[in-house]
């Protein structure tokens, strides 16, 4: 039995740093959880009141002490340093196969692994090959594999984030193909409550891959138009081809050289999922609202 003061249920979440691990975190302190952050560094905890922190890195074979009265682990971590296949495998699924194997020796009982849309069957990014053979692990250990959309939210971070600085800084916008790439989108605030109903649910995770966004399609330049209307601006695109693009940051790669956006970030985009199947979150009872970017703040 748990002490008076160990009663509230204990998440433990791996890369507690980033974007969703951080809607995460607040969503689950808000609702009378406790919370254990993984991460290489030490996150601001001053930030996030409540949130407890271990340093941890994927491929260690133990959990932190901290770790052991753990009801339930979301996994969000992803190690984007390796660019070859054989690293990421180590790194990421091997990583991820070494999490799930000590959660399970631990005894946590409710175990969810976020993916991504871009991981489907016949998917060209080693990323998105990655997420898949890291939902096969996950589906051994009975664990609920998510697959957000795009995340946005009223304090926008991530990919999103990124995406409302492009259009704060100019209105000359280069774009990829004309922008006529599909995205599909999911509120934050959606997204962590499905995740915690199903933490404190009793019954079994589907072993499908559960698409958790918007069933709305939407073309990615309407999404910066959309920001921009937002923000009181309009936007000129400029349509580039990609592969060119996509040669360049492979050569510059082979050097050994980083820029912030990838060959295989470039290819996630490009090739996308035609046919994303949300009939598994329908039935899991999934709800989301449509995509409204959040209106520009007053200065």
């Amino acid at each position: 039995m748990k002490p008076a003061s160990l009663a509230r249920p204990l998440c433990v979440i791996s890369g507690a740093q980033g974007y969703l691990g951080g809607c995460l975190t607040r969503a689950l302190l808000i609702d009378g959880w406790r919370v254990l952050g993984l991460s290489r560094r030490p996150p601001d905890v001053d930030a996030v009141p409540g949130l407890t922190w271990s340093a941890f890195e994927l491929g260690q074979y133990e959990l932190p002490a901290e770790a052991a009265q753990a009801d339930a682990l979301i996994h969000c971590a992803y190690d984007f340093t390796p660019r070859r296949w054989p690293e990421i495998m180590e790194h990421n699924v091997i990583g991820t196969a070494r999490l799930f194997a000590a959660a399970k020796k631990i005894g946590v009982r409710k175990v969810v692994l976020i993916s991504s849309m871009s991981a489907y069957s016949g998917c060209r990014s080693m990323y998105g090959r990655a997420k898949l053979a890291a939902e096969e692990i996950a589906r051994q250990h009975g664990a609920l594999i998510v697959r957000p959309g795009l995340i946005y939210g009223t304090q926008p971070a991530g990919m999103f984030g990124r995406l409302v600085s492009q259009v704060q800084q100019s209105r000359l916008t280069p774009i990829f193909s004309y922008g006529k790439q599909v995205l599909y989108l999911v509120h934050e605030i959606d997204l962590a409550k499905f995740l915690i109903r199903n933490l404190r649910s009793k019954t079994a995770a589907p072993i499908q891959a559960v698409t958790a966004a918007h069933p709305q399609r939407w073309f990615f330049r309407d999404i910066l138009a959309e920001i921009a209307g937002a923000h009181g601006r309009r936007l000129i695109f400029i349509s580039i081809p990609w592969r060119p693009f996509w040669l360049a940051l492979k050569l510059i790669e082979s050097v050994g050289l980083r820029f912030p956006f990838t060959s295989d970030s470039l290819l996630s985009l490009m090739y996308q999922d035609d046919q994303p199947d949300f009939t598994v979150a329908e039935r899991a009872g999934f709800v989301c609202r449509s995509f409204s970017p959040p209106a520009q703040k007053a200065q």
